[in-house]
């Protein structure tokens, strides 16, 4: 066991120094290989070790969700190694993550009977297994939840901020502005979106990764920045191009000030971010990418589609001399994005794709217009009723 404890202590003193690549598998590789020195015989199960999403998750994660990230990993490994391999991968998270004892649910402990109870030692019926109670998993979603809110609140709180000061900046873009700029929100926020990007294109591109948020960027106090910058910057130079034109679409005629669309535009891609975030680190996945406009024009698009349905009638967008229905680049976008998502773009890709769709800001955007399409409805009836009820 003298292997795997030694490199679990190293890692667990990268981990605390924050030196440790928890979100590049064969970077993380080829440290444990730097740390085996001579000795190669554990070389390939650590290879294997840290391409494993739930290592990658309990590195970035605390409490709670890093104790069930190390429970189930250790529970693959069982599956997986010999005893004397598992030992030392089992000594390496104890040792590495501080923890007395990681005891993997192996197939034989498995495939052993469950203790018979008193009863059924008298002859008594036994009760068959038994439903864990509802006020564990309660306490187990709240813990959960209160856990990853503190993570990625002081993201949050710094992305609110900046959602106010820039509506204010656009209130007084909007007196001194002449011209469309300053009466077309759409005209405003594509333009922005676009320079943006544009900031970004050639030597700079390098850049976008940092300015785009993931799972370890949500959850690193020192990070916090990128939860501002992230509504602005866009991964791929035609998703950018695409999501202007649709909120050049949506918003160049709308009414809103250009102050009140700003602030309602941060504040939507804030929302949805957050929860594709929450939702990542609940399944442990490292992969996702939170970027641009993505979530508030997926929320923009959903809530005049599923207005339309609730009043049976088709809403449109002007563009020119024709109208084009609302159904139309919601189901553009929506192909297009699910051709983004739920596809292994990349090799360290983690995850299913219903894993990918469900932490992604385009799913959540849908969700929370869907949302909002509902409320409005709701409202609309509850007026009418009263109105001829008066």
């Amino acid at each position: 066991m003298g292997t795997g404890r030694d490199l679990g202590r190293q890692l667990g003193a990268a981990l605390r120094e924050g030196t440790i690549p928890a979100d590049n598998g064969r970077a993380l590789a080829n440290r444990f290989g730097d740390w085996l020195g001579a000795d190669r015989s554990l070389e390939g199960p650590l290879r294997d070790l840290a391409s494993r999403p739930r290592l990658r998750q309990a590195l970035t994660s605390q409490g709670l969700a890093r104790r069930r990230a190390l429970s189930d990993l250790a529970d693959e490994l069982a599956q997986t190694y010999a005893p004397r391999v598992l030992g030392e991968l089992l000594a390496l998270l104890e040792a590495a993550f501080d923890e007395p004892a990681l005891g993997p649910i192996t197939p034989a402990t498995a495939a052993s009977p469950p203790p018979t109870s008193p009863a059924a030692g008298r002859g008594e019926p036994a009760t068959g297994p038994r439903r864990r109670p509802a006020g564990p998993m309660l306490r187990d979603w709240a813990g959960w939840l209160g856990e990853g809110l503190r993570a990625i609140g002081p993201g949050m709180a710094l992305a609110v901020a900046a959602a106010a000061v820039l509506s204010w900046l656009a209130g007084v873009l909007a007196r001194t502005l002449p011209g469309p700029w300053s009466t077309s929100p759409g005209l405003f926020l594509a333009s922005w979106i676009l320079l943006a990007q544009g900031l970004t294109v050639g030597p700079l591109r390098r850049w976008r990764r940092r300015w785009t948020l993931d799972p370890v960027r949500s959850g690193e106090p020192r990070r916090a920045w990128v939860w501002a910058s992230s509504p602005w910057i866009h991964l791929r130079n035609g998703e950018a191009v695409l999501n202007a034109l649709v909120l050049l679409l949506i918003l160049g005629p709308s009414s809103l000030s250009l102050r009140e669309a700003v602030l309602r535009y941060a504040l939507t891609a804030l929302a949805t971010t957050a929860a594709a975030a929450l939702c990542a680190r609940r399944m442990g996945l490292l992969s996702p990418r939170w970027q641009g406009a993505t979530g508030a024009v997926s929320a923009l698009l959903a809530l005049p589609v599923v207005l339309g349905l609730l009043q049976r009638r088709e809403l449109s967008f002007p563009l020119a001399a024709i109208a084009v229905p609302a159904w139309v680049p919601f189901l553009v976008v929506g192909a297009l994005q699910l051709r983004w998502i739920l596809p292994q773009q990349r090799e360290d890709d983690d995850g299913e794709p219903g894993q990918r769709l469900l932490a992604s800001a385009w799913w959540w955007g849908l969700v929370f217009g869907t949302a909002w399409a509902l409320l409005t409805w709701g409202q609309a009836v509850i007026d009418g009723w009263l109105t001829a009820g008066g």
